[in-house]
């Protein structure tokens, strides 16, 4: 019996989507505005553009986010290992050797994350967070 053919989907024009594993200052449940905040602060960093985050992607049961990039970013030197205790100091240790991993999600394939059961949260307003400068290249 043959396979059915895959369907692909279009990339959006106005957003790109990256995933991000272990994500800074984001728990695993009990999430808050709080942490969308910090975590859209954190990402705005490592993509050096204040206007990078357009949304972040929750899914109860899920560990890692889904976020909506600003088309204009170029996500590639970001791609990969983030070592939490190379850009944030002060830092117990086992926080500091925690790593958000950083890769960019396959829309063609699996199409529009909301339409996946995915909950888009907005940052509401902005916070600063003592991250070094410059910002680390990622691993």
């Amino acid at each position: 019996m043959a396979k059915g053919k895959q369907l692909l989907y279009d990339e959006p024009e106005e957003e790109q989507y990256i995933v991000v594993t272990d994500p800074f200052r984001m728990p695993r449940s009990n999430r808050t505005q709080r942490h969308i905040e910090e975590t859209a602060a954190w990402l705005r960093r490592v993509f050096k553009s204040d206007e990078a985050v357009h949304s972040i992607l929750l899914m109860g049961t899920r560990a890692e986010i889904i976020v909506a990039i600003s088309p204009e970013v170029d996500v590639t030197p970001s791609l990969g290992g983030h070592r939490w205790g190379s850009f944030m100091p002060h830092l117990n240790p086992a926080e500091a050797e925690r790593i958000s991993c950083i890769f960019k999600y396959n829309y063609r394939l699996r199409g529009d994350p909301l339409l996946h059961q995915w909950n888009a949260e907005w940052p509401e307003r902005r916070v600063e967070l003592r991250i070094v400068s410059p910002y680390p290249k990622p691993t």
